[in-house]
């Protein structure tokens, strides 16, 4: 269980509290995000009827638990070394909750955007839409930029907003942006066990 990483530049931490004041001190990703499209050039709006794909991102439901085991399944000298969970054993025991999950995907199913892919572990929710659809749900304007060393790509031009009627365990989304900057995620969630959905 190597550790996973994640496109910092595409995640935009969620804060409902930062949403509704903007006094509120932004994340790390939120400063990040901000730093690199201020330097960028914008070359144009991107397409309204273009697709995109976003994850929708739930918590587990046992963290501090997830991060205990995920320490020690590795270690020789560890009592639970070599003792892996299958991703469906993984789900029930520090996955998502089933109610919030349900909640998600029906938020997203009638806001118009399809459901593309699901995790074992309900903890992401990977929907399909166009960037107006984005863009009203989430009050921002997705834009297509230069950086200075010349790559293009296209992100959210300011934080975006949660809408109010989306799950309030929503903690964050990704892919309002296709740059390609990381950062290190915890190693747990390498055992999401996504399955992509059929005829979507």
């Amino acid at each position: 269980m190597a550790p996973s990483r994640i496109d910092r530049a595409r995640c935009h931490r969620l804060d409902r509290n930062c949403a509704r004041s903007s006094s509120r001190a932004k994340t790390t990703v939120d400063r990040f995000i901000a730093a690199l499209v201020a330097k960028s050039t914008v070359t144009s709006h991107t397409a309204p009827a273009k697709e995109i794909s976003v994850i929708l991102v739930l918590p587990l439901s046992d963290l501090k638990g997830a991060t205990d085991y995920a320490e020690r399944v590795n270690p020789a000298h560890d009592a639970l070394f070599g003792k892996y969970l299958t991703p469906k054993e993984f789900a029930a025991t520090y996955g998502g909750r089933e109610t919030d999950y349900n909640s998600l995907k029906y938020w997203a199913k009638t806001n118009g955007l399809k459901v593309s892919q699901e995790s074992v572990s309900g903890t992401t929710l990977t929907v399909r839409g166009t960037v107006a659809q984005f863009e009203a749900l989430f009050k921002t304007q997705i834009n297509n930029y230069r950086s200075p060393d010349g790559k293009e790509f296209y992100s959210a031009s300011s934080k975006p907003t949660i809408p109010s009627s989306i799950p309030a365990t929503v903690i964050g989304v990704i892919g309002l942006s296709s740059t390609t900057q990381f950062a290190p995620l915890s190693k747990v969630f390498k055992t999401l066990g996504e399955r992509r959905l059929r005829n979507q």
